[in-house]
């Protein structure tokens, strides 16, 4: 099943309809929910930053794109 949000999926999972993964920074945890440690596995999670060309240049919008280069690995 494919589910847009991770609160979706979330709430999916308590609600009894599957399991799921999440990186243990995103993990919020609930009675519940059973957190299970995945050990010897390379998982990567992948973020991408959107905005429009035309907003690009707003000062808010560059800061914000400065930190996220700076965070890159």
């Amino acid at each position: 099943m494919e589910i847009g949000s991770r609160e979706a999926i979330r709430e999916a999972v308590i609600r009894g309809l599957g399991i799921s993964y999440v990186s243990e920074a995103e993990f919020v945890a609930d009675p519940s929910l059973r957190l299970i440690p995945i050990a010897d596995a390379e998982i990567y999670t992948y973020a991408h930053v959107v905005v429009l060309r035309k907003r690009e240049s707003s000062r808010i919008i560059r800061a914000f794109l400065d930190v996220v280069r700076q965070t890159k690995t």
